[in-house]
């Protein structure tokens, strides 16, 4: 059984993978799984990732899953960092495909847009809500 955070994680650095306005700013080795800041710039971050049981049928087989992308560059502005958050947007507004489950509802991601403590940085915050349903 795939945990339904992990599938909808897959799913979605595939959808920006596969995305060539995400591409185009971000190389697919610098969308990753890691615990820190990354090394190398722009880079998007898997962060926190919560599921919640939901109960929509006595079959307990829906699944809210919340998870946070952290977009990072190296830059004094925001200019980049906004690119990059509005190809995130559209990239998932494209369709994705989850491994074991079926994809209910994928309202619009919430972003967030900041300067890094020593302001050679720019961090943005990509809120991704999936509602999911467990096939069978």
């Amino acid at each position: 059984m795939t945990i339904a955070a992990f599938a909808l994680q897959k799913a979605v650095r595939a959808a920006l993978v596969n995305s060539p306005a995400v591409s185009a700013l971000v190389p697919a080795s610098a969308i990753m799984d890691k615990g820190a800041r990354p090394e190398v710039f722009p880079a998007i971050v898997f962060g926190l990732a919560d599921t919640i049981a939901e109960d929509l049928t006595l079959n307990r087989n829906h699944f809210r899953v919340v998870l946070a992308l952290h977009v990072w560059c190296r830059e004094e502005g925001r200019e980049q960092l906004y690119a990059i958050l509005q190809a995130i947007q559209e990239a998932l507004t494209q369709g994705i495909e989850i491994d074991d489950f079926q994809l209910v509802d994928l309202p619009p991601a919430s972003v967030r847009a900041s300067h890094g403590a020593s302001g050679d940085y720019s961090h943005g915050l990509v809120t991704v809500e999936a509602l999911l349903e467990k096939r069978p």
